[in-house]
């Protein structure tokens, strides 16, 4: 999820093209003066971001509500709320909250790893007074923003080609020559609220990232960095561990795995190389049976139970058969 030099020299390239007073639109910009809309059929594009109004709107609005929203936050002039919950490959829900100070931007996110462990139980004759490290996955981080971030989403929120674009976006961008833009598969879905003044909220969604002004206007504020000095929380470290593996026809196929509360994967997965299985190691709280769901596209789902220890468990994938063994 991190933010592309090239694109944002595009992105500034087309921002020279007008001025923009605040946050109030810009006239008059036409689509000759944008590089990165060079070639976009604009209105496709417009028609449909028509097309999913209701529904994006309705999910962006639902999924912004759940980002950190501070009493200064709350109350600022200008704010952009991101969320990139997880989908496919991406297992991260990032929360994300700026807003524009008189000092410059500041920033609130709450990094959420699903599959990270929890925090581990209490020790054997553990004192009264013991207390669980903090879980990394409540953690809310605020602070002043990079100097050079905060720059950049200065001038990314005044270029005024942003005036062209829709703010729904859906996995293809129209071309007016050759064939439309289509998504890479694995790629995030992106759900932001921009506030400025002197215009009304806007619900932007981004099914899929592009090279777009808006969606880069997006992944910036999403990817906006806090000082050096507040480093990421360490992560739990847990007493136990348990170890599976995954073999059979699984590859090319749509496939969530879950051992709840400790690990989740979803996504296509590739066939490894002979003599390779799909290994994993995870920490567990403590010896007790682990419950591995699995969700195979076209296929009922199945769900079965190993043990923690040195003994390693696999699941064994034949179409929609599966089985797991273990010694």
């Amino acid at each position: 999820m991190k933010f592309q030099a090239g694109a944002l020299a595009l992105l500034l390239a087309a921002g020279a093209c007008a001025s923009l007073d605040g946050g109030a639109p810009a006239a008059q910009v036409r689509q000759a003066d944008c590089p990165a809309l060079a070639n976009v059929d604009l209105n496709r594009l417009h028609a449909r971001a028509a097309e999913i109004a209701a529904d994006a709107d309705a999910a962006v609005a639902r999924l912004v509500s759940e980002t950190p929203l501070t009493p200064e936050a709350e109350a600022a002039e200008t704010r952009i709320r991101v969320r990139v919950p997880p989908t496919g490959m991406w297992a991260l829900d990032n929360r994300v909250t700026l807003w524009r100070t008189d000092a410059g931007w500041r920033m609130a996110r709450r990094d959420i790893d699903h599959r990270r462990p929890p925090p581990p139980p209490p020790p054997p004759n553990a004192p009264a007074d013991w207390a669980a490290p903090p879980n990394p996955n409540e953690i809310v981080r605020e602070g002043p923003v990079l100097a050079e971030d905060g720059a950049q989403l200065d001038a990314m929120l005044a270029n005024p080609c942003l005036e062209l674009e829709p703010t729904r976006f859906s996995h293809t961008i129209p071309m007016r020559q050759g064939h439309d833009w289509v998504c890479v598969p694995d790629s995030s879905y992106w759900a932001a609220e921009i506030i400025q003044p002197g215009r009304p909220p806007r619900l932007i969604s981004i099914g899929c990232e592009n090279n777009l002004g808006m969606s880069a206007l997006v992944r910036m504020a999403a990817s906006a960095r806090l000082p050096a000095e507040q480093p990421e929380p360490a992560p739990n470290v847990l007493p136990f561990s348990a170890t599976f593996e995954i073999v059979g026809d699984y590859a090319g196929r749509e496939m969530s795995v879950t051992i709840d509360p400790y690990y989740t994967s979803m996504g296509r997965h590739h066939l490894l190389p002979p003599g390779q299985n799909w290994r994993e190691t995870i920490p567990v709280a403590d010896e007790s049976p682990l419950t591995m769901r699995i969700a195979i596209e076209g296929c009922a789902p199945f769900e079965g139970q190993f043990n923690p220890g040195p003994n390693l468990a696999t699941l064994i994938v034949q179409g929609c058969a599966l089985r797991i063994v273990q010694d």
